[in-house]
């Protein structure tokens, strides 16, 4: 399955254009095998959700993967797709990987304001507050090799109550409870 995601350029990460997922990453391989430094960035968004208790869920990534297989990883993740706000795609990847819809909110006061609100409704949803944009340098394994890749990644919090995120076995494919 094809997916068009965003890129950009590390000489101008202000301009963004529009490029296959599976030929960045083989684009960037090759130019770290050449080079040894990667020349483009993909946008990514990267969640951390928190229970009452201050736990974090993280997930045990499928050994299925060619991208760090079996390691553990943040509670929820992905690449914006090109015409998509990183807003937007946290929303879908909350769905998609958690079955819990999202509200995603920029600035620790709206946060806060709306944690509040919603309060008695966190057993169903997820609160999530939107942090900077920043492009970072990743160490990843692809199908065995260690690489250096580049993203612009917008790392963002979440928080919601116990109860409401199933366990996810991502190896089988199913969800289930604890």
């Amino acid at each position: 399955m094809s997916e068009t995601v965003i890129v950009r350029s590390l000489t101008d990460p202000n301009e963004e254009f529009p490029m296959d997922r599976a030929e960045f990453y083989r684009e960037q391989v090759e130019a770290f095998k050449t080079t040894g430094e990667p020349t483009k960035a993909a946008d990514i968004i990267a969640v951390f959700i928190f229970n009452s208790h201050h736990e974090l869920l993280i997930q045990k990534r499928s050994f299925e993967k060619s991208h760090n297989p079996g390691l553990l990883d943040k509670s929820i993740g992905g690449h914006i797709r090109f015409g998509d706000t990183p807003d937007y795609a946290v929303m879908v990847e909350t769905v998609q990987e958690l079955q819990v819809p999202s509200v995603v909110l920029r600035g620790k006061l709206s946060f806060e304001k709306t944690k509040s609100l919603l309060n008695d409704y966190l057993e169903t949803i997820a609160i999530i507050e939107h942090h900077h944009d920043d492009i970072q340098v990743l160490t990843r394994n692809i199908d065995g090799e260690i690489f250096r890749l580049r993203t612009n990644c917008t790392p963002t919090w979440g928080f919601t109550m116990g109860g409401s995120v199933p366990w996810i076995a991502r190896q089988r494919g199913y969800c289930g409870t604890r």
